[in-house]
């Protein structure tokens, strides 16, 4: 059978992170088809495989309104699938998992836990929620993502073994719960050391909740995001995020708001968890070394404390490495304190060389340079607009030039998230320009097939950034700023780089790209490729996050 008829007969059902219910499941098309049969050996065909797992709008429109319906389902649903490629949930006890959730943060502080231990000579696997460029980016091994060979080959083997124990036609995880299912299958295959799991949405009710007997937890920054799905106030918001905490494994948090901290404190006394508030990075002992991170902007001075703090207790788990602790004497409300530590020479070499592309990313192409970042909250989207400003002043003045400076905004905002909250951050930014497009690379995606979401319809988007390009008028149209929207990222590239913007002089352009992970990722897709930007070019300037 032809790949092209194969994908139709696909199932489209499930979300990034809930199961279906068998009202929506019997609506779809039956999976006729086992994947090894039409001997699939290309990369792209087992992205093109992957993608049909990927819920359509209708399905993720039925799951917003029926949040409970599908939540309830979704751990025994992740076990069964577990079940059916071999894992039972012993098996991932013996990972050494830290498992971290939060609104903000969360991957930052999984890629800082990451960098450290593998500068301890530990195997690392890391489980990570949304893919910038490459899907093969969620599953990692030593800090760096699964080759395509890799990739292809367990996707194989956890697809086939999924698909030939089916109990019917339809009985296949969703896109994110298959990912789940295929990120410990392969790290219980490569016999990794520990393993940094990200919580995909909420943490209660996420598939990744299959661990029961993790080292240590965190939870990063709270703050409002899958509102529908995770309640409109923090105190639910936190009821959820909690939900990862487990009897007899300690906890941390970052500082959090009043109404949250009293609910992650009153969940982690009833489960049984002992909690603490991790400082900020800069009170740790540094020994007199100035404090450095590898990742740009103040809000990963949290994300790395509490980084160090997970890490410490993971290390101490091993009985061999870690710093010892001192006496919890401070509390934060009724919290305590977790106690400063001594960053030892491998944590401080974690923290200075992680590196974690489309947050507070800096990339310079010739004449025009772009900052990145995925904010994806308005308190983050509040936190990009002072890095940008921040950020653009220190490399206008590193690359300093007679000529001209123009800056623009390239944005967009999908899902229930409401554009005017994140874009009147944007209002003094100092902006020549708006622009506007969907998270679409550009028209023909063959080559760009980690890109693809079924649940994108161009229409709906094309109307949604025409809403975001009148939001940003009615929040800023005194300040004079043209804005623009287009069809793609490629074509709002091409008319970034026109010579239209850059006038009759060779002006420099700083291009700020943000509201969606997803954008900045379509942009990477077609400037960075292969994710080289965390490297040195061959002037020896760095130019991965700054």
């Amino acid at each position: 059978m032809r790949l092209s008829s194969f994908l139709k007969k696909m199932v489209l059902v499930g979300s990034s992170q809930v199961i279906t219910s068998t009202s929506i499941v019997s609506a779809t098309t039956s999976v006729r088809t086992s994947y090894t049969e039409i001997h699939q050996t290309d990369y792209e065909e087992v992205i093109s495989t992957l993608n049909s797992l990927q819920s359509n709008a209708t399905v993720l429109e039925w799951a917003r309104k029926n949040p409970g319906a599908v939540a309830v389902r979704s751990l025994p649903q992740t076990i069964k699938y577990l079940a059916r490629v071999g894992l039972s949930v012993d098996d991932l006890n013996q990972l050494n998992v830290i498992h971290v959730s939060g609104t903000k943060g969360k991957g930052s502080t999984c890629a800082f836990c990451e960098s450290i231990l593998r500068r301890h000579g530990y195997k690392t696997g890391f489980y990570s929620s949304p893919h910038v460029v490459a899907v093969r980016e969620r599953i990692r091994i030593d800090g760096r993502p699964l080759s395509e060979t890799a990739f292809s080959r367990y996707f194989r083997e956890v697809y086939d073994r999924l698909y030939e124990k089916r109990s019917y036609p339809e009985d296949m995880p969703p896109y994110f719960k298959f990912l789940t299912v295929m990120g410990f299958y392969v790290f219980v295959k490569e016999k990794v050391d520990v393993a940094i799991v990200e919580v995909g949405i909420g943490g209660q009710y996420d598939c990744t909740n299959v661990v029961r007997k993790p080292v240590v937890c965190g939870v990063s920054s709270l703050g409002f995001d899958h509102t529908a799905i995770l309640g409109a106030t923090l105190p639910e918001i936190a009821w959820q995020k909690a939900g990862i905490f487990k009897p007899d494994v300690p906890a941390f948090t970052s500082p959090q708001a009043d109404e949250a901290l009293a609910v992650l404190a009153d969940r982690a006394r009833n489960i049984g968890a002992a909690l603490f508030v991790s400082p900020s990075v800069e009170s740790h002992d540094w020994h007199g070394t100035p404090v450095s991170l590898g990742l740009a902007g103040n809000v990963q001075r949290a994300n790395a404390g509490l980084a160090v703090q997970l890490v410490n207790v993971w290390l101490r788990s091993r009985k061999t490495q870690g710093v010892e602790w001192k006496p919890c004497v401070k509390m934060h409300g009724s919290i305590p304190l977790a106690p400063s530590l001594d960053i030892t020479g491998e944590m401080a070499e974690g923290l200075g060389g992680c590196d974690w592309p489309g947050r507070h990313q800096v990339l310079r192409r010739g004449n025009l340079t772009y900052f990145l970042d995925g904010a994806h909250t308005p308190e983050s989207a509040k936190t990009c607009a002072e890095w940008f400003v921040e950020a653009s002043q220190r490399e206008n003045f590193d690359v300093w030039s007679s000529r001209p400076l123009k800056r623009i905004l390239l944005f967009n905002a999908t899902g229930a998230r409401c554009a005017d909250s994140f874009l009147l951050h944007f209002g003094d930014c100092g902006f020549d320009f708006a622009v506007f497009c969907p998270n679409i690379a550009m028209k023909s995606v063959k080559r760009l097939a980690d890109q693809v979401s079924v649940a994108v319809m161009e229409d709906e988007s094309l109307r949604r950034c025409e809403s975001n390009r009148t939001t940003w008028s009615k929040l800023h149209g005194a300040v004079g700023v043209r804005t623009e929207v287009f069809a793609t990222i490629s074509d709002a590239l091409d008319w970034v780089s026109s010579g239209f913007v850059f006038c009759s002089d060779p002006s420099r352009v700083h291009l700020l790209v943000t509201g969606s992970l997803h954008l900045v990722g379509g942009v990477l897709s077609i400037l960075d490729p292969d994710l080289e930007s965390g490297k040195k070019n061959g002037s020896g300037i760095c130019v991965g996050s700054v």
